[in-house]
C-alpha cells in the first residue's frame, strides 16, 4: 500500500514482474507537446525556406530531449504520488511556454524560451536527486543523468549571459545529452540497467501519433476557413492517404520491430527519431499545401517540402531498420532496409522534377511510392502474430499440458530466426504466387524507370525534345526505350551527364532482364505434380484385416515412372529418460511401390501387432498427432523427380466406410475414371 502524497519511487527493470504501461499521466503529459507541434508547423508553414527549416529544427530539438528525458526517467523509476505529479505540472507548463514564445525565440528574443527550456531540465534532475536519495538500486544511473541535465540546463542558462554565442550554448546543450547517450559511461550503464523497450517503443509511438496528427488537424482547420466544393474535398483527402500510409508503415514496422544486440543499436534508434518526426510534422504542412494544388502546382516549393519529407521518413526509417529485428518478418533484414532507402531516394527525385507534373499526378507519383511499402510489408510478413500472445498461449506437446486435436496445422509459426537465414529474395519469388510475381515485377519495373526519368530531368538539356508534349513523358519513355535496349531514335541523349545516366540505365536494365528471365523461366520449368490425394483416410477392414487406407489420383494422366508412396505417423513420445519429442514413426505399405502410376492407387496399411498404431484409438488417443503420407516419382513429362505430400489429421480419420468405385469402362475398351465422386465414401 502506498501513501498517495508521498511515497518512495521504485527503480524499474524489464526483469520485473511488473509489466510497464504508458501511465494516464503520461498520456495528459503528451497534450502540451501537441500544441508545441502545431504552433512549430504554423510558424514554419508561414515561411517555407532553408533557414526557416533550421532554426525550426533547432527548436524541434529541445522539445524533443524535454520529452524524451521525462520518458527516459519515467521507463526507469516506477513513481506517482503528489510531488512526482507537481512536478510533472510545473514541466507541461514550462513546455507550454516553449510553444508559446517559439516565435519569439526564432525573432531574437529568447529569454522566455531558454529560461522554460532550463527550468523544465531542471525538473528532471530533480526527479533523478529525489530517486538517488531514497531508491539504493540504481543510483549510479540517477546520478549519471541527473548531472547531464544539470550541465545541459547551466549551458541554456549560460547563452543568456554571452548573446554573442547563443547559438553555441545551444548546440553545447543539446550536445551534452546527446554525448552522454553515446559516452562509454552512459552506454555501459545502459547495459547494467536495460531498458524496458516495450514501454519506449509504446511511447515514442505515441508521440508518432501525435505528429501524425497534425496534418490532419492543418488539413481540416484549413478546410473550414475556406469555401471549398467536392473536388478539393477529395483532393485533400487523398492527400491525407500519404498520413495513413506513414502510420502504417510506422507501426507495421518500427513500433514492433525488436533491437538487435550492438551496443549503438539503442542510440541509433532513439536518434532516428528526431529526423523522422520531425520529417513527419514538415509532412503535414506540406499535406496542407499540397490540397490547393489543383492541375498545377502554384508554387514548386511545396512540392519539394512534400517529396523530401516523405523521403526523409523513409530513409530514417531505414536507419531504424538496420538495428531492429522485425519479429513476424520472412525475408532478410537487408531487403527491408534497401527498399526503405530507394523509395526515400525515388520520393526525394520526384520532388525534384515535380515541375513537369500536375498537382493530381505529383501526389499519385507519392501515394504510389508509399503503397509499394505496404504491399512489399504484406507480402513479406503475411502473418501478424504478437510474440507475448505466442509465449502465453503456445504450450510445450507434452503429457501434462498436450490435448489432442481434431487439426494438426504443419506450417508452424517460427520465433526468433536470425536475419541471415530468412527467405532471399530468390526463394520468396520461387514460393510466391505468380500475382505476386507479377504485381512485384510491375511495381519495380515502374519505379525503375521513375527512378532514371527523375535522372535525367535534373538537367533540362540532357536529351532531345520527344514528340510528347510532356517533359517527364518523354523522359519516362525514354528511359523504357534505354532499359529494355529498343532506342526507336526520335529521343536521344545530348550530354555528356545524360549518357553516363544511359550507361548506367543499360546495365542495370541487361541485369534487370536477366533475373526475371530466370525467375520466369524457373517458375514455369518447376515441375509440378498434379496429384489428387482422398480427402478422407479409412480406418476399415480389407480381407479380414484392419487396415488404413486412401487413394491417390494422377490427374493430368501422363506416365509417372518408379512412383514410391510412403505413409508415416507423427505421434507424441516420451523417452525412457522422460523427454517428450514429436517423433515420425514409418508405417509399412502393403505395396508401396509401383512401376508407373498413371490412374488412381489405393494404399493401405494393415494394423497388426507388428503395427506402430496397433490398439490406438484415433479419435480419442492422445499420441496420434497426424498422418503423412508422401508420393514421389519421376515424371516422363518433364523428365525430372516429382513429389506430393498430404496430411491427413484426427478428424480425416473415418471408421468402417468404403470408396466408391470410380473407375468404369466404355464398349469401346476405353475407361473412364470419374473424379467427381474421387471423394465419395459408400
Amino acid at each position: 500500500m502506498k501513501h498517495r502524497f508521498f511515497h518512495k519511487p521504485k527503480f524499474h527493470l524489464p526483469s520485473h514482474a511488473h509489466e510497464k504501461k504508458a501511465s494516464w499521466m503520461e498520456l495528459f503529459y503528451d497534450l502540451i507537446y501537441v500544441a508545441a507541434f502545431i504552433q512549430l508547423g504554423n510558424i514554419f508553414a508561414k515561411d517555407i525556406s532553408l533557414a526557416t527549416f533550421m532554426k525550426c529544427s533547432l527548436v524541434f530539438v529541445p522539445l524533443w530531449l524535454i520529452w524524451s528525458g521525462f520518458t527516459y526517467y519515467a521507463n526507469r523509476v516506477n513513481i506517482d504520488d503528489f510531488f512526482y505529479r507537481t512536478l510533472v505540472f510545473i514541466q507541461m507548463f514550462c513546455v507550454g511556454a516553449m510553444a508559446i514564445t517559439i516565435g519569439d525565440f526564432l525573432n531574437g528574443s529568447p529569454l522566455i524560451f531558454v529560461c522554460a527550456y532550463s527550468v523544465a531540465q531542471l525538473i528532471i534532475v530533480v526527479l533523478y536527486a529525489r530517486t538517488y536519495i531514497q531508491e539504493s538500486n540504481g543510483r549510479d544511473y540517477s546520478l549519471y543523468w541527473g548531472s547531464v541535465f544539470f550541465a545541459s540546463s547551466i549551458a541554456w542558462l549560460m547563452s543568456h549571459y554571452v548573446k554573442s554565442y547563443q547559438i553555441v550554448f545551444y548546440f553545447l546543450g543539446c550536445l551534452i545529452i546527446f554525448g552522454a547517450v553515446l559516452y562509454k559511461k552512459g552506454r555501459e550503464l545502459s547495459e547494467k540497467y536495460p531498458f524496458d523497450h516495450e514501454h519506449l517503443a509504446e511511447r515514442y509511438g505515441l508521440l508518432t501519433i501525435i505528429v501524425l496528427g497534425e496534418s490532419f488537424v492543418k488539413v481540416l482547420s484549413d478546410l473550414s476557413g475556406y469555401g471549398v466544393g467536392v473536388e478539393q474535398v477529395l483532393q485533400a483527402s487523398f492527400a491525407l492517404l500519404l498520413t495513413c500510409t506513414v502510420w502504417w508503415i510506422y507501426f507495421d514496422d518500427v513500433a514492433h520491430s525488436h533491437l538487435k544486440k550492438h551496443k549503438f543499436s539503442m542510440p541509433i534508434w532513439l536518434f532516428s527519431h528526431i529526423p523522422l518526426q520531425l520529417a513527419i510534422i514538415f509532412m503535414g504542412v506540406g499535406i496542407k499545401k499540397a490540397i490547393h494544388f489543383g492541375e498545377v502546382i502554384q508554387n514548386i516549393k511545396y512540392a519539394y517540402l512534400l517529396s523530401f519529407a516523405l523521403g526523409a521518413i523513409f530513409i530514417t526509417t531505414a536507419i531504424i531498420d538496420l538495428v531492429t529485428v522485425r519479429h513476424n518478418s520472412e525475408m532478410k533484414n537487408n531487403i527491408r532496409v534497401n527498399i526503405r532507402m530507394f523509395s526515400g531516394i525515388i520520393c526525394i527525385l520526384v520532388g525534384l522534377i515535380s515541375d513537369n507534373f500536375s498537382g493530381n499526378v505529383f501526389l499519385s507519383f507519392c501515394l504510389i511510392i508509399c503503397l509499394f511499402q505496404i504491399i512489399f510489408d504484406i507480402f513479406t510478413s503475411p502473418i501478424d502474430v504478437d510474440a507475448k500472445e505466442i509465449e502465453e498461449l503456445a504450450q510445450p506437446l507434452n503429457e501434462v499440458t498436450f490435448q489432442p486435436k481434431a487439426t494438426l496445422d504443419m506450417e508452424p509459426l517460427k520465433k526468433g530466426v536470425p536475419s541471415d537465414l530468412k527467405k532471399d529474395l530468390y526463394f520468396f519469388l520461387m514460393q510466391a504466387s505468380w500475382t505476386q510475381v507479377i504485381v512485384g515485377f510491375a511495381f519495380v519495373y515502374f519505379l525503375a524507370n521513375l527512378f532514371f526519368a527523375s535522372l535525367y530531368l535534373l538537367d533540362p538539356m540532357a536529351i532531345s525534345e520527344g514528340n510528347l508534349t510532356n517533359k517527364f513523358l518523354n523522359a519516362f519513355f525514354f528511359s523504357v526505350q534505354t532499359m529494355t535496349t529498343i532506342g526507336y531514335g526520335a529521343i536521344t541523349p545530348l550530354s555528356a551527364y545524360a549518357n553516363v545516366i544511359v550507361t548506367l540505365e543499360a546495365a542495370f536494365g541487361l541485369i534487370a532482364t536477366a533475373v526475371m528471365t530466370g525467375i520466369v523461366y524457373a517458375k514455369l520449368s518447376k515441375p509440378s505434380a498434379k496429384i489428387l490425394f482422398s480427402r478422407n483416410i479409412l480406418f476399415t477392414t480389407l480381407d479380414g484385416q484392419k487396415v488404413l487406407t486412401w487413394r491417390v489420383g494422377n490427374v493430368r494422366g501422363n506416365n509417372i515412372i518408379d512412383a514410391n508412396m510412403a505413409l508415416s505417423a507423427l505421434v507424441d513420445h516420451t523417452s525412457k529418460e522422460g523427454e517428450h519429442l514429436r517423433k515420425i514413426v514409418n508405417l509399412e505399405l502393403v505395396r508401396n511401390h509401383s512401376p508407373f502410376f498413371k490412374f488412381t492407387w489405393s494404399a493401405s496399411h494393415v494394423i497388426d501387432e507388428n503395427s506402430p498404431l496397433y490398439g490406438m484409438d484415433f479419435k480419442k488417443d492422445s499420441k496420434l498427432l497426424t498422418l503423412l503420407a508422401t508420393l514421389t516419382g519421376h515424371d516422363e513429362t518433364y523428365s525430372s523427380k516429382i513429389y506430393k505430400r498430404h496430411n491427413y489429421n484426427l478428424e480425416d480419420i473415418v471408421k468402417d466406410r468404403y470408396f466408391k468405385d470410380i473407375i468404369q469402362q466404355l464398349p469401346s475398351g476405353q475407361m473412364v475414371i470419374d473424379y467427381n465422386s474421387f471423394h465419395d465414401l459408400k
